[in-house]
Formats: C-alpha cells, sequence, structure tokens
C-alpha cells in the first residue's frame, strides 16, 4: 500500500474506546488511527468532529449515564477515561470524575477483551508546597476541594483493580502544553504579562504529544493498579521560562511585580518538583520533547507569523 495513503482498521477488529475527547482524548484518537487502529471516541458533542478518519467512529455521550455509552461497538481492548470538567467547580469536578468513574467502571468489568483503563488524573494531587520533588510513593492529601476530588476518582481506579480486576492504571499530568495550547507564549505575545517576583515557582509541564506516548506505553506495559506521573524531564522556575521564551521570540520580558500585587488563583501557587523518572524506567516511554525549550521551541517557529507583528 502506498505510504501517503491513510491505514483503515477492519470494522470487526478490536478498538479502543475513549471517553472524553478533548485536547489530549483527540490527539490520541488522531496518533491510534493513523497507526490502523480502530477508535470509538466519545464526546458529550458531536455535532462538530475535530477531525473525519475512516477508523474514528464520532459518538455523542454522558460519563454520568454510561449505560447509554456505546459498548457493543467493541470488543475494546483499551479503554480511556480522558474527562474533564466543563466548569471549574466543584460540583463539575465530581460529576466529571466521581460520578463519572463510578456509572462507567461496572461496565469494564464484564469486557473480556480489556487489556487496560487509562485513567487521566493530575500531579495536582500532590499537596507538597515548598519545592520540593515528588515521585508516586509521595502520600497525596491535597488542600482544596477539587484536589481532594481527584484524590477520590483515583482510589476508585485502584480499588476497583483490586476488588473487580479492572486493570486500571492512573496517570496523572502536568500541566499540559502543546498546539493550540501554549498560554505562556501567548501571554507574552499579548504584551499584557505581569508576573509577581521573585518568580522562583516550580513549573511543571508536559507537552500533548508525550501524554499520547506515555498513553501508548501504558497500554503495553502498565501494570494494573499502578501509578505515573506524567511531566517532562525540567521543572522550571516560572521566572526562567518565561524569560527564556520572551528571548526566543524577540518580544519584551514579562512585568514583574512585588509578591502580594497580583490576585493569584490556586493552581499559580503550587510549588514543587515532579518526577517522571517511573515512566521510563516501567514504561520505557521516549519524550519526544523532555524540556520546554525542546516544546516551546517547536510553538514559537510555528507561531513566527505572529511574531512579526510584534
Amino acid at each position: 500500500m502506498d505510504r501517503g495513503m491513510q491505514q483503515q482498521a477492519d470494522t470487526k477488529s478490536s478498538a479502543t474506546l475513549i471517553l472524553g475527547c478533548g485536547y489530549i482524548g483527540t490527539a490520541l484518537a488522531h496518533d491510534l488511527a493513523a497507526q490502523g487502529k480502530r477508535v470509538v471516541a466519545v464526546k458529550r458533542d458531536v455535532s462538530q468532529q475535530p477531525f473525519v478518519h475512516p477508523n474514528v467512529a464520532w459518538r455523542q455521550g454522558d460519563v454520568t449515564q454510561a449505560q447509554g455509552l456505546p459498548w457493543e461497538e467493541g470488543p475494546y481492548t483499551d479503554v480511556v477515561y480522558s474527562v474533564s470538567s466543563s466548569h471549574g467547580d466543584s460540583l463539575a469536578y465530581e460529576k466529571a470524575y466521581v460520578q463519572g468513574l463510578q456509572s462507567v467502571m461496572p461496565h469494564l468489568k464484564p469486557l473480556p477483551s480489556l487489556r487496560r483503563f487509562v485513567y487521566l488524573s493530575s500531579t495536582g494531587v500532590y499537596g507538597q508546597n515548598e519545592g520540593q520533588w515528588v515521585d508516586e510513593s509521595m502520600p497525596i492529601d491535597p488542600p482544596g476541594k477539587n484536589p481532594q476530588l481527584l484524590v477520590q476518582a483515583e482510589n476508585l481506579v485502584l480499588e476497583a483493580s483490586q476488588r473487580w480486576g479492572i486493570p486500571g492504571v492512573v496517570l496523572r499530568l502536568s500541566g499540559i502544553y502543546g498546539p493550540d495550547r501554549c498560554h505562556a507564549l501567548q501571554r507574552l505575545l499579548s504584551g499584557m504579562v505581569q508576573l509577581e517576583l521573585p518568580g522562583d515557582r516550580w513549573v511543571n509541564m508536559i507537552h500533548q504529544q508525550d501524554v499520547v506516548r506515555a498513553i501508548l506505553a501504558t497500554f503495553i506495559h502498565g501494570p494494573a493498579g499502578s501509578v505515573f506521573n506524567v511531566s517532562d524531564d525540567c521543572p522550571v522556575a516560572q521566572k526562567e521560562l518565561y524569560e527564556w521564551i520572551a528571548s526566543e521570540v524577540g518580544c519584551p520580558s514579562p512585568q514583574w511585580v512585588h509578591a502580594g500585587a497580583l490576585k493569584t488563583n490556586k493552581r499559580q501557587v503550587t510549588h514543587k518538583r515532579v518526577s517522571n523518572q517511573k515512566i521510563k524506567s516501567v514504561l520505557g516511554v521516549r519524550l519526544k520533547y523532555p524540556t520546554y525549550r525542546e516544546g516551546y521551541a517547536a510553538l514559537v517557529k510555528a507561531n513566527r507569523p505572529l511574531d512579526s507583528q510584534i
């Protein structure tokens, strides 16, 4: 077959079910389809499909009403739960993560073909906030209602793995960036960035494509009942990150103001360094963008037309 032609999956072959096709779920569906895999992709609204591919079946569904999800379109070897809350309040978090999982997981028990159930969580479950390194062995007791709900959701997955034999794996994702989601770059291009001194807060990130790599590796190598941090090799101080990007783009550095001058949110005050050693040693993940430098260099290059307007 011509290498330029799309590989089309056998409609009777096993499939991957992706519950929640936002930024990560859509990228995962695209990669799997390009590899010739069959994908059933569930979104709350399929009136506008992110892309069209013969290997991807887009289905509308609500994880809190799992009886209506396309279970009959399997057999499914892998199921990925990449749902996000539509709003940032605790009620939306509880619905998306806790109630959704409670609804979905009983439907996984009778799936004999299931190899992995991958739940996408967040490194926000770590409550450590003094700049220390954290790995998967650390206790998780985060302040705040939303992170606590994420912990509750993780526990549902891990308990189901023990009690019901569901091969669940939890991936804790750091701050995701990539095409169409490069907040630091876009803020600098806007020329309206104000950040608080001393700018030494640690920032942990992972590129969209490397999240997909970690998920694919989990399908094959992720032990049931395990937890993995998905983060790049290089936590970076906030000041270093913004100054480096500004230098690459050739735009002014952000405006630095005294501590306490800005209203911050809970995401902005986290201060830890996330270790990714386990995804390398156990899953064998090789990152395409091992640090922010490689990742943002690619994004800066892609945004060159914007740069010229500065």
